[in-house]
């Protein structure tokens, strides 16, 4: 038993240690240093090994170019599967990168990502609800 909570215990840590602060996300800059592309290949990683919250990360990590080179689509594959575990943030940025880049646009896609990210709680409801009806109404045009 005691290796069993060892082993979760040990789990939780390397979680911690390698999931991102929302306020760090958001907050990433461009980089193309030796300790970026180590972070990126950390990352990378952990994404093999099954952790949801660095798959989302690997998916800022593409989209600013932070260790690599800027790429919007593996960006979104990403956002994408780090979605389809619960990452609630991973999910809400797929529906924009859907709904604002002209080669990615997909209106439904982006509103049904958008939507099941706003029922869980996560993003600012309202004003992108508005932004969807206008999104809508503007293709049905």
């Amino acid at each position: 038993m005691m290796t069993k909570n060892t082993i979760i215990f040990s789990l939780i840590l390397s979680f911690l240690a390698f999931a991102p602060f929302k306020s760090q996300a958001n907050q990433l800059p461009e980089c193309s240093t030796s300790e970026c592309v180590e972070y990126f290949k950390a990352y990378r990683i952990l994404t093999k090994r099954g952790h949801s919250s660095a798959m989302g990360m690997l998916g800022e990590f593409y989209y600013v170019g932070y260790g690599t080179d800027k790429d919007i689509d593996m960006a979104l594959k990403w956002y994408r599967r780090a979605g389809k575990y619960g990452v609630m943030d991973a999910k809400y940025k797929a529906g924009v990168l859907y709904l604002q880049d002209t080669h990615l646009k997909d209106i439904d896609e982006g509103v049904e990502y958008l939507e099941y990210a706003s029922k869980r709680g996560h993003g600012p409801g309202l004003p992108h609800e508005c932004l969807i009806f206008n999104l809508t109404t503007e293709s049905s045009l």
